[in-house]
């Protein structure tokens, strides 16, 4: 797969998926997915502006890999880290750990 390190096993996918599901933010995890590339989504609203400070990681295999002068423009940024691996779904490449390590 080219947006992951590794090939998860299936226990750890459905581990990954009933977490979304049971806690029910399925829903919510696809919102970003929502908008077509280049039309007008949430971000361009100053009323999704995040207020509170927050930090993004960015990592090597992402699906859509967002630079941080674009993220800044989303909130109160006060981290920003790209990381030299990692995918889509960093915390199952990684097996949690650190993967700037």
């Amino acid at each position: 797969m080219d947006w992951t390190d590794e090939d998860p096993e299936l226990d750890v996918i459905l581990e990954s998926v009933s977490l979304y599901w049971f806690t029910e933010t399925i829903a919510r995890s696809f919102y970003l997915y929502r908008t077509a590339p280049g039309q007008p989504s949430f971000v361009d609203d100053p009323a999704y502006y995040i207020q509170q400070p927050f930090g993004y990681s960015s990592f090597a295999k992402e699906i859509t890999p967002m630079p941080q002068s674009w993220v800044s423009t989303t909130g109160s940024l006060v981290f920003y880290r790209e990381h030299e691996k990692g995918g889509h779904f960093a915390a199952v490449d990684t097996g949690g750990k650190d993967p700037g390590t």
